[in-house]
């Protein structure tokens, strides 16, 4: 079932939730905003959008969320402008935010739940890939201080078993490094694969219908259709036109513009 907008919420959770929503607003736009406006100012166009979707004014909350979306990359922001979206309608945008947000916090369970059910309702069925599932579990900044923190204890173990010679204290510290370097390994695997994917360029289709052509030419042959929500891979881009690949292999050509990436 889809989940409302964090405010919704109980009070106790939902103070929570601005709070935190609001110290990274800030902490995001310090790092990396380098427009004129205020943080302040980009605060409180935030609790502006807020309000006005909780008086159901959806188009005019949608507006302030895409300026504070265009200056700062927030899970928070793009989860209410996937809600809002939903709202009106156009369940494309609101799967591609909520993609947005969800590869900014791949556990939160709201982002994954609306996410799932906005999916189910898409015309055109898809399974999701294996890179896209990998993605959904941790991100690569969470991988890389998992290796960092397991490196840091293989080497205290390493010390430890070279300055202790105790047998049963080795052999403790030997089970423990044989585990930690295993665990290691495995997270070194997982960032490879994590690397790899996140190179990958996908999109969604913003329209309710588009065809997809056999070559970049209105004059081709029409393979298929696809349909708003659906996810895509962008292979390659010409001009007004966007090679295209399905979880399934299948590829085509569309319009570029019928697509935003994620």
């Amino acid at each position: 079932m889809w989940k409302p907008f964090k405010q919704d919420k109980l009070l106790a959770r939902q103070l929570t939730k601005i709070n935190f929503s609001l110290i990274a607003l800030v902490g995001a736009f310090v790092i990396g905003c380098t427009s004129g406006i205020l943080h302040s100012e980009l605060i409180q166009l935030y609790k502006q959008a807020n309000q006005l979707y909780e008086k159901r004014e959806y188009l005019k909350a949608a507006e302030l969320y895409e300026i504070i979306a265009s200056k700062i990359s927030n899970s928070n922001v793009y989860y209410n402008l996937g809600n809002t979206y939903f709202k009106l309608g156009q369940r494309g945008k609101a799967i591609l935010y909520y993609e947005r947000a969800r590869q900014l916090m791949p556990r939160d369970k709201d982002i994954r739940r609306n996410l799932r059910y906005a999916i189910s309702l898409n015309e055109d069925k898809q399974f999701a890939p294996f890179n896209s599932i990998l993605n959904s579990l941790i991100t690569i900044n969470e991988l890389t201080v998992l290796i960092l923190g397991f490196s840091m204890s293989l080497a205290s173990g390493a010390i430890v078993y070279i300055l202790f010679d105790d047998a049963r204290i080795k052999k403790i510290t030997r089970y423990a490094m044989l585990i930690l370097g295993g665990t290691l390994l495995l997270c070194f695997i997982i960032l490879i694969l994590s690397v790899h994917t996140s190179g990958i360029s996908r999109a969604i289709v913003l329209i309710p219908e588009i065809t997809v052509k056999s070559a970049p030419d209105e004059g081709s042959t029409v393979l298929f259709s696809l349909h708003e929500g659906t996810m895509v891979e962008i292979k390659e881009i010409q001009a007004k036109w966007a090679k295209i690949n399905l979880p399934d292999g299948t590829e085509g050509w569309i319009a570029s513009s019928a697509i935003e990436r994620i």
